[in-house]
């Protein structure tokens, strides 16, 4: 992402984007344990509560998973989505297995977010990049084991949709790709934030 102007850097409350338009603030929060919040504030939560999220969001969000072949979301006639996701077995590990379920209930948002605009068969770079900024927040917020695995596949694959950007948004100066990616972290927040709403976790994090 460096070619674009853009840093990522992550802490116990999900992504920083660093940049010159793109700014984050972040604090590191000592004996979390004795502070005045309640006992459930994710602040905290140990690591395995953490990661039960994961699990709430994929099961409770209310979207249909089939078992296929590939991942993938498609819709029906009622603009309801349908994710389909290989056996969980197929993984390489549990992290994997997030990764690729947390991306596809991420674009499942794609009516209800009212983004469908931003999508048709030759131009989905920025949903793209949407759903991976989406479920890369969740996955680092909710202490997944590999967070060097999180972080490898999702700048190679953020890195691969921006280049697509740059041609399907005629991203032409800094200052446009600057601003792209910038609405792509407002709705990826949106994205974030909708996906915890039926769990349990505090959804009321500010990236």
């Amino acid at each position: 992402l460096s070619k674009f102007g853009v840093t990522l850097k992550d802490n116990a409350l999900g992504t920083v984007v660093q940049s010159e338009r793109v700014k984050g603030q972040y604090y590191t929060v000592y004996n979390a344990d004795q502070l005045l919040i309640p006992d459930d504030h994710f602040l905290k939560q140990d690591s395995d509560f953490k990661r039960n999220n994961l699990k709430d969001i994929i099961n409770n969000y209310g979207v249909t998973i089939v078992e296929g072949e590939e991942s993938s979301t498609r819709y029906n006639e009622y603009n309801e989505p349908i994710v389909s996701l290989p056996p969980k077995a197929n993984f390489q590990n549990e992290d994997s297995y997030y990764i690729t379920a947390l991306h596809e209930l991420a674009h499942s948002t794609l009516f209800e977010l009212n983004r469908y605009n931003n999508v048709n068969k030759d131009v989905k770079a920025k949903e793209e990049i949407i759903a991976e900024l989406a479920s890369h927040n969740l996955l680092i917020e909710n202490n997944v084991s590999d967070k060097s695995l999180v972080m490898q596949q999702s700048y190679e694959y953020i890195s691969k949709w921006l280049s697509e950007a740059v041609k399907q948004y005629q991203l032409d100066t800094h200052d446009k790709q600057v601003e792209f990616l910038s609405s792509c972290i407002v709705e990826a927040t949106k994205t974030t934030n909708l996906l915890k709403e039926k769990t349990h976790f505090n959804k009321n994090v500010i990236y």
